[in-house]
């Protein structure tokens, strides 16, 4: 499985380009990453900017460490898993 670091306060948004099967971008109504912390299941909508999402992950209010993450997105017909990864939240300077 995929892992991605991010350093909340370091970087910019966490950027994903959906692609169908040939490549080719796919516009879908609107997307989420969601971060199961715990019990909890936090999520981050996503803005599309020109061909790709972008997540502001700085709004999430987890401890440093790796959380299992997966993103969702809506054709118009309700959420489908696009696809699971781990997020691993930096800490330190």
């Amino acid at each position: 499985m995929t892992t991605i670091s991010f350093k909340p306060g370091a970087t910019g948004p966490f950027v994903v380009r959906l692609e169908a099967e040939d490549g080719d971008p796919v516009a879908y109504v609107r997307t989420q990453v969601r971060v199961q912390a715990g019990a909890a299941c936090l999520t981050v909508d996503g803005v599309l900017a020109g061909e790709e999402w972008e997540f502001d992950l700085s709004t999430l209010v987890v401890t440093p460490r790796l959380w299992p993450a997966t993103i969702y997105y809506d054709a118009g017909d309700g959420w489908r898993l696009a696809e699971a990864f781990n997020l691993h939240i930096l800490g330190g300077c």
